[in-house]
């Protein structure tokens, strides 16, 4: 959409500013003249940055008098940043758009003679004058109708339609006696008036597609190689220019980086991309259609620009086939969007649908043939179904898999092929409603990438396979919320794990020794399992590790010596284990520590010692219900204003314990009734409420801390960063009952 001619140079300043141009590769043709105008090669824009939408800075068509390239000047700039969400009139208006062509498609062509003229009597100025051209013309025979009156031309439109219907109905009940209606391709009229460029499409395709699913005209394979020959003014030119002699299809201009420039290669490319559509249009069109089958537009064309902050785009978040001039890996940028191959090869393809659009069907498995395809992220897509096609495991190119938030009927076992793929980066299979699982045995790639594995909440059951120890290249693994049983024994070998996330499964066992090995584990999050045993000394060699849950689990004994060793530690969790016990002096020399949540033991001794470095850091301090007694540590007192939860009910601290700046400042405190005096809401020793709130309010360690820790699900955005880990902002805690120790008195 366009803006003001104001926003625009607004917006083109911004974006300009530093170098604009050398976002762009030398075959883009980027130039700026003396004025200031910058000229782009057509089928290019460029990306201004993760908090600016875009710029389109070409013209498809380009112009005689810049040899192609387009001048953009302030008022001509156009920004392509947000795209409202659609009313439901844009909606329906689509929608019926779509079905209109889908008749068009499936439409019936009928001899004129089959169509009864319908004269129209009364006054001699609602005649209808009828002028015949014969049934020999090349459409087979037609009749053209002029038309005077307005109610003259309602009417014949009706007895028109009328008979196509009955026609249509009797053609497909066999009503009499003929020969049921054939579901072969060849029976298409448009197919048989273009027979010999059906035969070579044809020829091009079954390199993937089997010949009996072509055959049947209901495939979604057949329907894309219909709309090919057909609808697809790009393939079909490149198919009707092929030479004499060799049958070879014309080149594209440049084509892209691993499918190279073969004309075939182009019709295959968009072969696939149609047959994804028809197979996910079972119950209709999509709500958008993203430009997909738009036969005039090169298929990196066929995407929608829209804005969200989510991985990998920033505030840029197209939906639909988006082309890149290179991977958009961390170390791939700058990049920028290509709207076809027209100045340079393209580098990768990437197929991106995040937005719910009414996706109905299975993933094909000619996807698996899309051989620059980078990315496929599929998300909010709840009417998917079946399995993941096992051809996933030819996309040699694939970079980023992720599949998130979809519907239960898609599931089943992941492909292994998916795991050794060469340039498999990330795979993300997060939060989604159906049941997946493991195969029995993953192998990596001899040299696999494979940094980030995410199967949080996918209903996932049994044990871990101990392949997975084969993926040393393996930095995130997030496994949270399933139903994982056994020994957690395969992550100590892995040894370049910087992130580990099985909270919420059942896990049991103890804490391998092996887990002191991995030296750039950053943050461990096994909270909610059924691990026992002691506490692993061997942790304590982790100078990297920055938080550590280890909550709701069925640990015993003491905090070892060694846990004084973890000089990056800033987060804590031992809450809620079975027999957590002694004193927490271990604790005391960590400078960088403003947050330990021990609730639920019976750990004993001195507090005071606690949060000595917390200076300009939000304290948490969840010491509710062990045996802690003495006075509370010097720092809450000294950094109270920081203070943002102090929980000390149900121990043995001194009397009125809590007061002045405790009681002044910080902002959620739970309290028994002897420690604090200017307390409004405390826990009475005589409650035996086990959902008294004053006396059992126990801090969502996970969801509170933890969250602000976690690595974006959807990927890695890293540019220098941990990933995922960052430093604490704010802790959002959830409110306590009417009746919680607010401490304002």
């Amino acid at each position: 959409m366009k803006g003001t001619a104001d926003d625009a140079r607004g917006s083109a300043k911004g974006a300009a500013g530093a170098a604009r141009p050398l976002r762009l590769p030398p075959g883009a043709g980027a130039t700026v003249d003396a004025s200031g105008r910058i000229a782009l090669g057509p089928g290019a824009y460029a990306v201004a940055g993760p908090n600016f939408g875009a710029i389109e800075a070409s013209d498809r068509a380009g112009s005689a008098a810049t040899g192609g390239n387009a001048a953009v000047t302030d008022e001509e700039v156009v920004i392509e940043g947000f795209v409202p969400e659609p009313t439901p009139e844009e909606l329906q208006e689509e929608r019926i758009r779509a079905e209109v062509e889908e008749m068009k498609r499936t439409s019936v062509a009928l001899d004129p003679s089959a169509v009864r003229i319908i004269d129209a009597e009364g006054e001699e100025e609602e005649a209808v004058e009828e002028e015949s051209e014969g049934t020999a013309n090349e459409d087979g025979g037609r009749i053209k109708r002029y038309l005077k009156k307005p109610l003259a031309a309602v009417c014949l439109t009706v007895a028109v339609l009328l008979a196509i219907a009955l026609a249509v109905a009797f053609g497909s009940s066999g009503g009499d006696g003929s020969e049921e209606e054939s579901n072969d391709l060849g029976q298409s009229s448009c197919i048989e008036s273009v027979q010999d460029r059906y035969e070579v499409a044809r020829s091009i395709v079954s390199e993937i597609t089997p010949p009996e699913v072509l055959n049947d005209a209901a495939t979604p394979q057949a329907r894309a190689l219909e709309w090919i020959v057909c609808s697809d003014q790009i393939s079909s030119d490149l198919i009707d220019a092929r030479d004499d002699s060799s049958g070879a299809l014309p080149n594209q201009t440049w084509g892209t980086l691993d499918g190279g420039n073969a004309g075939e290669a182009h019709v295959l490319r968009r072969y696939i991309l149609a047959t994804f559509y028809y197979a996910t249009s079972e119950d209709g069109p999509w709500n958008r259609t993203l430009s997909f089958l738009s036969g005039d537009l090169h298929e990196c064309a066929w995407h929608e620009n829209r804005t969200g902050r989510v991985f990998p785009w920033g505030s840029f978040d197209p939906a639909g086939v988006i082309c890149t001039d290179r991977s958009l890996g961390p170390a791939a940028r700058p990049w920028f969007v290509m709207l076809d191959d027209a100045e340079q090869r393209i580098g990768v393809l990437n197929l991106h649908i995040k937005i719910p659009n009414n996706l109905i069907g299975s993933v094909p498995p000619e996807i698996g043939f899309l051989t620059d395809l980078s990315t496929l992220h599929l998300e909010n897509v709840k009417g998917l179904r079946g399995t993941l096609p096992s051809t996933l495991g030819n996309l040699s190119g694939l970079d980023v898999l992720a599949l998130i938030n979809m519907g239960p009927d898609l599931g089943g076992t992941i492909p292994a092929s998916l795991f050794s793929l060469p340039e498999i980066n990330i795979i993300n299979i997060l939060v989604n409603e159906g049941v997946w699982e493991l195969p029995d045995n993953l192998e990596p790639n001899e040299n696999s990438k494979l940094f980030s594995l995410g199967l949080r909440s996918n209903g996932l059951k049994g044990t871990l396979p101990s392949s997975l120890a084969k993926f040393k290249s393996l930095g995130r693994l997030e496994l949270s919320d399933n139903d994982f049983s056994g020994s957690m024994d395969v992550f100590g070998e892995l040894p370049s794990l910087q992130y580990l996330n099985i909270h919420g499964n059942n896990l049991n066992g103890t804490l391998p020794e092996s887990l002191g090995q991995l030296r750039d584990m950053t943050v461990m999050f096994l909270g909610e399992n059924r691990i026992g045993g002691q506490l692993e000394s061997s942790i304590g060699n982790l100078s990297k590790l920055e938080l550590l849950d280890l909550s709701h689990n069925m640990l015993e004994g003491t905090v070892p010596a060694s846990f004084s060793r973890l000089t990056n530690l800033q987060h804590i969790s031992l809450q809620n284990n079975l027999d957590l016990h002694g004193p927490i002096s271990a604790f005391e020399p960590l400078q960088n520590l403003p947050s330990l949540a021990l609730y639920g033991n019976s750990f004993s001794g001195s507090t005071e010692g606690l949060f000595s470095g917390a200076a300009g850091r939000q304290i948490v301090a969840d010491f509710g219900h062990n045996n802690f007694t003495g006075d509370l540590p010097d720092a809450l007192t000294k950094y109270a204003s920081n203070t943002t939860f102090l929980s000390i009910m149900r121990n043995k601290f001194d009397a009125n314990v809590v007061g002045g700046p405790i009681c002044d400042e910080v902002l959620v405190l739970f309290a028994d009734c002897n420690s604090c005096s200017c307390c409004q809401f405390c826990c009475s020793e005589d409650s035996t409420d086990p959902n008294d709130p004053n006396c059992n309010y126990a801090l969502d360690f996970y969801e509170s801390v933890g969250k602000q820790y976690q690595c974006l699900s959807r990927g890695v955005e890293a540019e220098g960063t941990v990933f995922g880990c960052r430093e604490i902002e704010s802790v959002v805690l959830a409110p306590p009952q009417s009746s919680s120790a607010d401490n304002n008195s």
